[in-house]
């Protein structure tokens, strides 16, 4: 069993498939649904060797997508990318502190993309937990396609090893110093006693959910 979380104008968590190099080549969801790598190609891989953490993302070609009972149909990447992170391998629940709090530093993370075939520069994240409250914090920030990025504080809740919230003050400003407002969303997971932890985002422009007014990627 292994925690993961997966981004491409979607989050899972569920069963997973990995190969030799324990890339994730499969994830069912919690709802039943699965995602397979299809023909696409794992790309810009990484590895923490003291959490087990893994990361990447699938891009190029058809990647497969089916519901509980029906047939796969393509998720078509020539455009786009389908981020994730895999926690190592493990048993039963995951245990986490009851109390107090901790911040994480980034040690590792995807190449931000939009759903125009553009890849950016991740910049900085950050993380901090409130086991007493059962809550999060988090913001994050990149440059994609001449404009930069910025979540704004996110907020969410803790539930199980489990953790999601939103961004509700995203900017996103262009060379020429013009900003868009935007919003998003986040969620990740915990290691057993929260001595690592994976998060995905997404972000979007206020009025443009598609293309390059999209952004998403995952963080260690």
């Amino acid at each position: 069993q292994r925690q993961m979380c997966i981004r491409d104008r979607r989050s899972a968590a569920g069963t997973v498939e990995v190969d030799g190099a324990g890339n994730l080549t499969q994830v069912e969801a919690n709802n039943g649904t699965t995602f397979s790598i299809g023909s696409a190609s794992t790309v810009n891989t990484g590895q923490d060797a003291a959490s087990g953490l893994r990361w990447g993302r699938w891009a190029g070609g058809n990647a497969q997508q089916a519901t509980a009972g029906g047939a796969a149909t393509n998720v078509d990447l020539s455009q786009s990318s389908l981020h994730w992170v895999v926690g190592p391998p493990g048993n039963g629940p995951v245990a986490l502190p009851t109390t107090g709090t901790r911040s994480f530093t980034v040690v590792g993370n995807t190449d931000p993309t939009d759903g125009a075939g553009n890849v950016g520069t991740f910049g900085n994240a950050t993380l901090s937990a409130d086991f007493t409250a059962s809550s999060v914090q988090t913001a994050v920030d990149f440059s994609l396609n001449g404009d930069v990025w910025a979540s704004g504080a996110g907020a969410g809740a803790i539930n199980g090893s489990t953790f999601s919230g939103d961004f509700q003050n995203a900017t996103i400003t262009g060379p020429a110093g013009n900003i868009t407002d935007g919003t998003g969303e986040f969620s990740g997971f915990f290691t057993p006693n929260a001595d690592a932890a994976g998060l995905s985002y997404g972000l979007e422009a206020n009025g443009g959910a598609v293309g390059a007014d999209r952004a998403s990627g995952v963080v260690v």
